[in-house]
């Protein structure tokens, strides 16, 4: 109701309009519809709407005109919210009739809800009453679904053609439409029938038998805020080439501060497409999907399923994407699927072969799937990727392989000093702190020192004891 301006149009019922002599009472029921502030009419959800917006006045006599205004054209919700039939006056000519737009003369800012009241009719000239009390009950909205979309599940494309089987998803956009009104109890419901929107009768059901019928509860919506809730259905297998359906949604809801509650409703059409020939392939998998180094055989797990309009003979194919290498299934048997929708097991087959893989290559293996139907004039195909693990090391894997050997001296009680004291031989003798920056260990010089002493005092002792001459 936002940008609400002076005289939007209500939409109105006339349930029964009877003639009348000038100044004769006669008592008209008006039916309730609902209105949006931009004039569009909703109807109660028990009550159609024919001639909506309108009231027909009836001047049955022979010879005089007849001119008319309104009276007690209040509607009220409560005694801080009141509406108003905008005033009027017009003439009826002599044995005839008029037909009359009610408009509002305000509604903007206001709370939404259901606002009654009795409008008369009277003669301007005399004051006399033409219509009593004409019951009038509008609705002051405050849901409004905005949209309904069809989508592909799996892709995300709009779609409002759908096949048998396929996974769709219905997404209902909503909002809060009211000036001043917070809603709570948010309730949405979405039902797909058979048939177009003036006819709806029977649910689709999917292949379980299961209703598509769904509902779930929104958030809290403040005056002005939006919503949108999806469903996930599956289109049944059972049905013909160009076949209409009907997505119902309604949405429910209570205002937060007063005792009302409000009502949208709205539809969306779809039809069924069935060609001729289709295959579809609905599994493929192998198992293990990951190999160990020098593995090569696996099982490859089918599912293919004829959503088409005719029989179908299929051969399926498995072929290496990279190396282009093919692999025959079920040992080139074609596999019937019949199109009989009334048991899945009669268009729809299964299939689980061992294969042992000749081309693997170290990584990533893309295989592709190929069904073919129709005589071989048509395929269908889908890829899944196997990974093989390397049987040769990496260079990282090499380096993490090499072992530093660290050999631990035999004797770990002689330990060197770190600068010992050499007796002197001259003055030619360095530390082993200057010699350990030219590749000597430390720890083995004094094992050295001692084994030239001990091989000098041997050569000494051997000198002394020799004979004299």
């Amino acid at each position: 109701m936002k940008n609400t301006i002076l005289s939007l149009m209500a939409a109105f019922l006339v349930l029964a309009v009877a003639g009348f002599a000038l100044g004769e009472q006669v008592d008209v029921n008006l039916g309730a519809v609902y209105f949006s502030a931009d004039g569009d009419a909703y109807a109660d959800k028990d009550t159609p709407v024919t001639g909506a917006g309108t009231i027909i006045i009836e001047n049955k006599n022979l010879t005089d005109s007849l001119t008319v205004k309104y009276l007690n054209t209040e509607l009220v919700l409560d005694s801080e919210n009141i509406i108003n039939i905008t005033p009027e006056t017009f003439t009826i000519t002599a044995n005839s009739s008029v037909t009359k737009t009610l408009k509002i003369k305000s509604i903007s800012d206001i709370e939404a809800g259901e606002y009654t009241g009795r409008l008369k009719v009277v003669d301007t000239a005399t004051e006399s009453i033409i219509y009593d009390e004409f019951y009038v009950k509008v609705l002051v909205p405050a849901l409004e679904i905005t949209e309904i979309t069809i989508t592909d599940t799996e892709s995300g494309d709009t779609n409002t053609k759908l096949e048998k089987g396929q996974k769709f998803t219905v997404t209902v956009g909503y909002e809060n439409i009211a000036d001043q009104t917070d809603v709570e109890n948010v309730n949405i419901k979405v039902g797909v029938y058979f048939g177009d929107d003036e006819d709806l009768i029977e649910l689709v059901q999917d292949l379980d038998e299961d209703d598509l019928k769904a509902d779930e509860d929104g958030s809290d919506l403040s005056a002005g805020k939006t919503g949108e809730v999806s469903f996930d259905f599956e289109m049944p297998f059972d049905v013909d080439d160009k076949d209409d359906f009907t997505v119902f949604a309604e949405i429910t809801a209570d205002a937060e501060d007063t005792d009302e509650s409000f009502y949208a409703r709205d539809t969306k059409s779809f039809t069924a497409y069935v060609p001729d020939d289709r295959i579809e392939i609905t599994k493929f998998t192998m198992s293990p999907s990951l190999l160990a180094c020098g593995v090569d055989r696996v099982k490859v797990s089918v599912e293919v399923r004829n959503i088409g309009d005719s029989k179908e003979d299929v051969e399926l194919f498995m072929r290496n994407t990279a190396t282009s290498k093919e692999y025959i299934l079920n040992e080139g048997d074609e596999i019937d699927l019949d199109n009989d929708y009334q048991d899945e097991d009669d268009f729809t087959a299964s299939l689980d072969e061992y294969v042992t893989l000749t081309d693997l290559k170290a990584g990533s293996n893309i295989y592709t799937l190929v069904a073919y139907y129709n005589d071989g004039d048509a395929s269908t195909q889908k890829e899944f990727t196997l990974t093989s693990e390397s049987c040769t090391p990496t260079s990282s894997e090499e380096e993490d392989d090499e072992t530093d050997v660290v050999v631990q001296p035999t004797n770990n009680d002689a330990q060197a000093p770190t600068t010992p004291n050499v007796p002197a031989s001259g003055s030619s003798y360095v530390t082993l702190k200057d010699v350990s920056g030219f590749g000597f260990d430390s720890d083995l010089v004094m094992p050295i020192v001692i084994g030239v002493a001990g091989l000098l005092v041997g050569a000494l002792v051997i000198i002394l004891l020799m004979p004299r001459a």
